[in-house]
């Protein structure tokens, strides 16, 4: 047996992701990822730093890796503080994209719910990878462990049961009813709900169970979360050259998005937020919102100049959101 050295990067001792024909691995000291692949121009092997943007993930150190293919491919890992990181990667197109998930509650050490461990596993009819996890969160003041599973969303958003959008949620799919139990890993707390689709008021479990207003076939309860990311500072241009270090306006915002219901909401200063409208007149008061895929209505927004223009937008109902762009209009002041 003969060992070479390829890269001059040391690796802890954590297994290696063989993604395509390259090797995803956790550089020595454990706070940086590396990307182990070919060089053609060198003719020789490169170790690629995939935090060259993000050294501030990997501050509480990178933990055991986990890859997911369908129907996104993310690498999954957990640091020290509990917190779950992922880059969605896809080599062949240029995207390399950073993220991160906290979970909502209270572990033992952290004022939110911590992952401990991770794997990755098909899904029983072998179309999707699913992610599970071994999740610390204290419930009534007692510190738990719970295996949750990340499940894969009904893109077509025809099964109101695959679109899950709350913690360590449960669902239930039977004859009408209006008392859902099997909560008792989630007594005590403040639930999230959804009925046939659409939103229902949030209920707090009391003896394992909760009482909806009316009843549903189909009903999805967990714990809420919310979505949210900022823009980084725009680059909108000025007549005498680049708009950095000069004060700008965003008045105007508009967005493009896929399968997105209700809930997504835009702020220029990251705290007054204004609702995203996705719904119309037509849409019936008795049913969940259609999905909307397309561009929304420019919404004005009244800001102030400020030294940095940047885009808040958040999403905090259990529906499903995805935004593809941000379109926004942006006044500079060339005198500053």
């Amino acid at each position: 047996v003969v060992i070479e050295r390829d890269v001059k990067f040391g690796a802890e001792p954590q297994e290696a992701l063989s993604v395509g024909n390259n090797v995803l691995f956790v550089q020595s000291g454990k706070g940086t990822c590396r990307e182990l692949s070919y060089d053609f121009d060198t003719d020789g092997y490169v170790a690629n730093d995939l935090n060259l943007f993000t050294h501030h993930f990997g501050e509480q150190n990178y933990n055991a890796l986990a890859w997911t293919l369908e129907p996104d491919a993310i690498m999954w890992t957990y640091d020290d503080d509990g917190i779950l990181r992922a880059m969605t990667y896809e080599k062949g197109q240029s995207i390399l994209g950073w993220h991160k998930h906290i979970f909502t509650g209270e572990s033992g050490t952290n004022s939110h719910a911590a992952v401990r461990s991770i794997a990755s596993l098909p899904s029983s009819d072998g179309k999707t990878d699913n992610l599970w996890l071994v999740i610390e969160r204290k419930i009534g003041g007692v510190t738990h462990y719970f295996v949750e599973m990340m499940t894969q969303e009904d893109i077509a958003g025809t099964d109101p049961l695959k679109q899950v959008w709350s913690d360590s949620s449960v669902t239930y799919d039977g004859s009408a009813t209006a008392t859902i139990s099997g909560l008792s890993h989630l007594e005590g707390e403040e639930v999230f709900i959804t009925a046939q689709g659409a939103v229902h008021p949030p209920k707090t479990v009391s003896g394992g169970t909760v009482t909806l207003d009316y009843t549903a076939e189909k009903v999805v309860v967990g714990l809420p979360y919310t979505s949210a990311a900022r823009t980084q500072d725009i680059e909108a241009g000025s007549q005498n050259g680049v708009s950095q270090g000069k004060k700008k306006r965003i008045h105007n915002i508009a967005f493009r998005v896929f399968n997105t219901r209700p809930g997504l909401q835009v702020s220029t200063t990251g705290i007054n937020y204004t609702n995203v409208i996705l719904r119309s007149t037509a849409d019936s008061m008795d049913a969940a919102v259609a999905l909307f895929t397309g561009d929304t209505r420019s919404i004005s927004m009244l800001g102030d100049f400020n030294d940095g223009a940047h885009v808040w937008f958040k999403h905090d109902l259990p529906q499903a959101c995805t935004v593809v762009a941000v379109w926004p209009q942006v006044e500079t002041n060339d005198d500053k």
